[in-house]
């Protein structure tokens, strides 16, 4: 188990960004692999999970999802958010950082 709730903070962002449609995810928290970040989606039968190390990887995972899954994006410079009615059907599994530091 975490130190520090490591849920929390990645579904509000996550909810910033999507809505009530945020209340739908599944999220856990998964052991980073060999000190460094990882995480994991699934998506199926209309369920998402989204699993992560940290806020940092569970938010990267949806990231992910929304780019890969969806052809949907959000960034600084605009958005395209298809519908995510049910979630599609994706699976990603043990996507690992190759860093063991990162700097904010």
């Amino acid at each position: 188990k975490p130190k520090t709730d490591i849920i929390t903070p990645a579904k509000q962002l996550i909810e910033r960004q999507i809505g009530e449609r945020a209340q739908s995810i599944h999220f856990e928290y998964i052991e980073p692999s060999d000190g460094k970040d990882i995480f994991e989606v699934i998506a199926s039968d209309g369920r998402l999970t989204l699993r992560g190390s940290s806020s940092v990887a569970i938010c990267y995972a949806f990231h992910t999802y929304m780019k890969e899954a969806c052809k949907s994006m959000k960034t600084w410079s605009g958005e395209h958010i298809t519908s995510m009615m049910p979630w599609p059907d994706y699976e990603l599994y043990e996507q690992v950082s190759p860093y063991e530091l990162r700097y904010s």
